[in-house]
């Protein structure tokens, strides 16, 4: 009989937990907001405003630690009964729309990407066919459904999950640097710097450059021949430049040898 009243208590230790963890702020341990609750990456649920105050103060406990931004954090759609209390006496802060199970700590719950939370029992149930029962959003449950109190399997497949999910963000950050930083270089090597292109494209280019230069000259030598040759002179010649006013024919002929 004794060994039943030490079991008996020890369930009801569970329950009174569970139901705390479900109806309570993990940080300040106030009664769950329904209305602006948010939901950790390890299934904990906060008031946002107490959260978000304490990231902004840097005052998180160190067993809070494993959230760093915002975006560590989901906001949650809690749909309260008409009486937050149920027949047990125990605080309830959302029914579950599919199955109106409480949560209250006796069974599971699940919140979706969208926010929106349901009794893990329900897609037992109901085949959601990969949508939200309520707002139709796709999900995939293993990937990225976060179990309200998880148990302690549960709970480290969501650490790796989380470990995962910044080693992915860190490593496109990376790649994302590389890239600027290569793309900077470029274009410092095409406003003064070396030229970038491979060596063919470069002596290609070159060569073009030149053969211009040397177009160039040569219509510019052209140019000066041209101008340099005289008109023609009242007495026919081309190379001397018109007779000067004054001089006859026969002197301007035998000057210029015409």
């Amino acid at each position: 009989m004794g060994g039943d009243g030490g079991a008996a208590r020890a369930a009801a230790a569970k329950r009174a937990r569970a139901a705390a963890v479900a109806t309570t702020c993990a940080l300040s341990q106030q009664p769950l907001d329904p209305h602006a609750a948010v939901v950790g990456p390890y299934g904990r649920l906060f008031n946002k405003e107490a959260l978000l105050e304490a990231l902004l103060l840097k005052t998180l406990p160190q067993a809070l630690a494993y959230i760093h931004k915002t975006r560590d954090l989901r906001d949650v759609v809690l749909q309260p009964p008409p009486t937050s209390i149920d027949a047990g006496g125990h605080a309830v802060v959302h029914l579950c729309p599919i199955t109106q199970l409480p949560m209250d700590g006796s069974v599971q719950f699940v919140a979706l990407r969208c926010g929106h939370v349901f009794a893990a029992r329900a897609f037992r149930d109901v085949d959601a066919g990969g949508q939200c029962f309520t707002c139709a959003a796709g999900f995939d449950l293993d990937a990225d459904g976060i179990v309200v109190d998880p148990d302690d399997a549960q709970r480290e497949e969501l650490v790796a999950r989380l470990a995962a999910a910044r080693a992915a963000a860190k490593a496109k950050k990376k790649a994302k640097a590389k890239g600027k930083s290569k793309a900077k270089r470029s274009r410092e090597a095409g406003d003064g710097g070396e030229p970038h292109g491979p060596p063919a494209k470069k002596a290609k280019a070159t060569s073009q450059l030149m053969a211009a230069i040397e177009a160039s000259k040569g219509e510019s030598r052209a140019a000066a021949s041209s101008s340099s040759s005289a008109a023609p002179g009242a007495g026919g010649g081309t190379g001397a430049g018109p007779r000067p006013a004054g001089m006859s024919a026969v002197a301007w002929a035998s000057l210029t040898g015409q």
